[in-house]
């Protein structure tokens, strides 16, 4: 079933990509930024919220990812087993590199006698885990090797429930019953979160990345059903961008709370 969906690559355009790279640099921003002369949410207050960027992407790739294989997968061009496997395939082999880059790195620093601040981070069954890639599914407390890899783990889960998810959605294609539902997963999941787990969904530690992402992924897929079929006007689509941007400078100097996090993750929806 996936012969004929090897033809097919995820869609790409101007717009995506620009936002790729804004999320990318509002990460190195955010993490660079306690290193800066001058603190940024001082620059800025919206500089002050760069772990936006990290939800962003991953509601970013599931309405990607609806665009890309959404249609493959309705027509039954890919399988579930087709699509998991060429996700893999897309991101294992370059994380493994950089993870052995890792172990390189701390035996050269072993050889020259130089440990490292925090030795218990690079134990062999921390390895193991973030190979394997399950390191972002509740396995293990210690923050270890490559930690920011936790939102590679988080979307390995969100590559498994997609298919399932798209197919169960079929029926809201084009509807704005679809743009409400992503709105009501999203609100559901930051409930649960506060309820059972007593954190923020958006401030949720790395082992517990997959209840963070699985959310905004799905949140992401639903508003490419939304999309799928239906065509928003250039006036539109400015209008809601507009607003979007208005709703995140509104909420960037509010303290950092679960209904603010909510509203600015609302906001960049």
């Amino acid at each position: 079933m996936a012969g004929v969906s090897n033809t097919v690559r995820p869609e790409r355009g101007g717009a995506l990509d620009a936002l790729r790279f804004i999320a990318a640099a509002f990460v190195v921003l955010y993490h660079y930024g306690s290193e800066a002369p001058v603190p940024l949410d001082q620059v800025a207050p919206v500089l002050g919220r760069g772990w936006l960027a990290t939800d962003f992407f991953l509601l970013l790739s599931g309405y990607v990812l609806g665009r890309a294989y959404g249609a493959g997968l309705d027509a039954g061009r890919w399988s579930t087993a087709g699509f998991v496997g060429r996700r893999l395939r897309r991101v294992w082999p370059a994380h493994l590199l950089v993870l052995l880059g890792f172990v390189a790195l701390v035996g050269v620093s072993a050889l020259l006698r130089v440990g490292p601040l925090h030795p218990g981070r690079f134990g062999a069954e921390s390895f193991w885990l973030q190979a394997a890639l399950v390191h972002a599914w509740g396995t293990t407390t210690q923050p270890a090797w490559n930690v920011p890899s936790w939102t590679l783990s988080a979307l390995v889960a969100c590559y498994l429930a997609f298919p399932p998810v798209w197919r169960a959605a079929r029926s809201l294609k084009g509807r704005t019953l679809a743009a409400a539902g992503a709105l009501v997963v999203l609100a559901l999941a930051a409930a649960l979160s506060l309820v059972v787990l007593g954190r923020s969904l958006f401030d949720l530690p790395f082992q517990y990345g997959v209840l963070r992402a699985l959310p905004l992924f799905v949140a992401g897929a639903l508003l490419a059903r939304f999309r799928q079929d239906r065509e928003i006007g250039a006036g539109a689509a400015t209008a809601l961008a507009l607003a979007g941007a208005a709703g995140l400078l509104l909420f960037a100097p509010a303290p950092r709370s679960a209904l603010a996090d909510f509203a600015a993750v609302i906001a960049i929806a």
